[in-house]
């Protein structure tokens, strides 16, 4: 046989192995519970609301063996939610507002605080979330106002995290589906859409292809390969880097002190972007979990990147005349009482027991009293819809 031949016959023998390998993985992986692609909906300058494809069953699963797998459903307008949204349903609505915490897609409908609240607050309130992994301060606005123009929102919680502060802003980390503060003519701090966002070629491959999925989302191949690039490149990687709150624990009075003013940037423009009262909305802000799970942290408290930033957020909250839960003391307490963490063993985000924690938490509050105690009362009237 001529050298020729014998080299395109094995080629063409590797490239068949290579295919029927990819092929038997892809039908393989079908019949496991790998995770599915939300499916971002294109965001621009006409249509700047972040949501997902609706009406849509997803998987969620974690880590290459599955260690932790939920089912969630899109709603019909593209946020994680059992039930549907009606702009027509006349019923007062509180609006839950946040990012991965809300989004919740390890966590059982009826078990995260919207679900909570939507039982405990039915038949006569409707609850909505609105929430997506990654989203900061400036996003949380958008929604906000979303929520308040199309189904008259009268009651608002947001959930206040790690990330929430530094990533509102495009200087440190550049969202391309969600809107961040930028500075206008007056350098006065607003929430704009800095760029389009239309979903590429890779989405199709991602909805269609498991092998796809699982190397992106279950083997999470694009930060390995990042990882991977530096070491080749000789770049230094900080093996030490140390995280609370799923931010690195110190960073420089740079990034700090953007992060106040972009504390500030919120509360100076929520009351345009929710429309409602002071009374009428209330924050819940995550606890650094590691300080009351170990005794010994304790000599490090308040000195990481996270803990000074909800201190801030706490204060200002409260200064300007808002109602905010510090879920530190609550989760301390609970703790102390039951000895059951509050996320997964694997997972930071709260588990539905967390979720229930912080609903329980909710229902002390003056603002979820005066959701409750409006059940039996007239709602007063107010533009755009009632009021609770």
């Amino acid at each position: 046989m001529p050298e020729k031949t014998k080299i395109s016959h094995a080629l063409l023998t590797l490239f068949l192995s290579g295919f029927l390998t990819l092929l038997a993985l892809e039908i393989g992986l079908r019949f496991l519970p790998v995770s599915d692609s939300f499916l971002s909906q294109p965001v621009t300058f006409e249509q700047p609301v972040a949501r997902f494809t609706p009406n849509r069953d997803v998987t969620w699963s974690r880590e290459f063996n599955f260690e932790m797998v939920n089912q969630r459903h899109i709603n019909n307008d593209g946020f994680f939610n059992d039930q549907d949204y009606d702009p027509e349903d006349q019923r007062p609505l509180v609006a839950v507002i946040g990012d991965s915490y809300i989004e919740a897609v390890m966590v059982p409908h009826e078990e995260t605080v919207y679900g909570r609240l939507e039982k405990t607050l039915a038949p006569d309130r409707r609850v909505y979330s609105f929430g997506a992994s990654g989203a900061p301060l400036s996003q949380y606005l958008i929604w906000a106002q979303y929520a308040r123009q199309t189904y008259n929102a009268q009651k608002m919680v947001f959930t206040i995290v790690g990330n929430d502060f530094d990533e509102s802003l495009p200087k440190y980390q550049l969202h391309q589906t969600f809107q961040q503060f930028v500075a206008d003519e007056n350098g006065t701090l607003k929430p704009k859409l800095i760029q389009e966002y239309h979903p590429g070629k890779s989405r199709i491959l991602m909805r269609h292809s498991a092998l796809a999925r699982y190397l992106l989302m279950n083997m999470k191949l694009y930060p390995t390969l990042n990882k991977l690039k530096s070491r080749l490149l000789q770049r230094k990687l900080d093996q030490k880097t140390r995280y609370v709150g799923n931010v690195p624990a110190k960073v420089s009075e740079e990034r700090l002190n953007d992060s106040y003013k972009a504390v500030d940037a919120f509360f100076d423009n929520l009351p345009d972007y929710t429309g409602l009262q002071k009374r009428d909305i209330t924050f819940v802000v995550d606890a650094p979990r590691f300080l009351i799970y170990n005794a010994e942290a304790a000599a490090t408290a308040g000195q990481s990147y996270f803990e000074k930033m909800r201190s801030y957020f706490l204060k200002v909250a409260w200064q300007r005349g808002y109602e905010a839960i510090d879920l530190h003391p609550v989760f301390s307490e609970n703790y102390k009482k039951h000895q059951k963490k509050f996320e997964y063993p694997t997972d930071g985000h709260w588990s539905g027991y967390g979720h229930r924690v912080v609903h329980d938490a909710l229902t002390q509050t003056k603002w979820f009293k005066g959701v409750y105690s409006s059940l039996n009362t007239p709602s007063p009237t107010m533009t755009g819809g009632r009021g609770l």
